[in-house]
């Protein structure tokens, strides 16, 4: 009798344990699906992500040709040309007019378009400007260099940051700043003598380019996925003004 006992005990354990065994292979195998799945979905997105975001595309201009590109790229180069401006006193300064001039493209590399050209100050407030004596390079639709007049107010002794920020990019609107007058050179040098203008070295940066972006409304969905590189299923929605 007890060892029909010992049986049937001995036997509902082994069922135990093989459906906790079961569920357990079970669970790993769901868990490890689920990560490889994972694991796939963010290497096509790492993938699309460098494609896209990676560089310019090849050729590097493909948004302004027709037929689809051997690589789309939406980035495009983003110049930053810092400029310092300071008192040399304890006076403050309130809405005075300072010139300072930039050699955008010195080489005529057709790096700048004139409307392409902003300035930001030191709180990421865009701020007005007027160019003049402008120089252009050889094609006439990229700027050489060019002085600017702009209106500031300087606090004593702190140095204020402006940034220059300009590129290549079609298709952008011109500012709609009031003129600023160009400053007379008897109030240029009297001014010289209560402030600093310093011009550091033009930074290169990189930015998406809305008119590449623009451009993906014209592929087809198999001429954007043949330059992937895999088989990468993807849904794209491109809408900007």
């Amino acid at each position: 009798m007890s060892s029909l006992v010992d049986l049937v005990i001995a036997t509902g354990l082994f069922f135990v344990f093989t459906a906790l065994i079961l569920t357990f292979v079970l669970t790993y195998y769901t868990n490890f699906v689920s990560v490889l799945e994972d694991s796939e979905l963010r290497t096509s997105a790492a993938n699309v992500n460098n494609v896209f975001f990676g560089g310019e595309g090849v050729p590097s201009d493909w948004e302004l040709r027709s037929g689809a590109p051997v690589r789309i790229g939406l980035m495009t180069d983003l110049n930053r040309a810092p400029i310092i401006v300071a008192t040399k006193n304890s006076s403050d300064f309130n809405n005075f007019t300072v010139n300072f001039t930039v050699s955008f493209d010195p080489s005529c590399l057709n790096t700048t378009r004139e409307n392409t050209i902003r300035v930001f100050n030191d709180t990421n407030a865009e701020h007005p400007y007027t160019l003049y004596n402008k120089t252009y390079c050889v094609s006439g639709d990229y700027l050489k260099s060019a002085d600017f007049a702009m209106n500031v107010s300087l606090v004593a002794l702190r140095p204020t940051r402006f940034s220059v920020y300009y590129s290549s990019e079609p298709g952008v609107n011109a500012t709609s700043y009031g003129t600023i007058p160009y400053p007379r050179y008897t109030n240029w040098t009297s001014n010289m003598t209560n402030f600093t203008v310093v011009k550091y070295p033009v930074e290169g940066l990189k930015m998406v380019s809305m008119t590449k972006v623009r451009a993906l409304r014209n592929l087809t969905y198999s001429q954007v996925a043949q330059t992937l590189g895999s088989n990468t299923r993807f849904q794209l929605e491109v809408d900007v003004p």
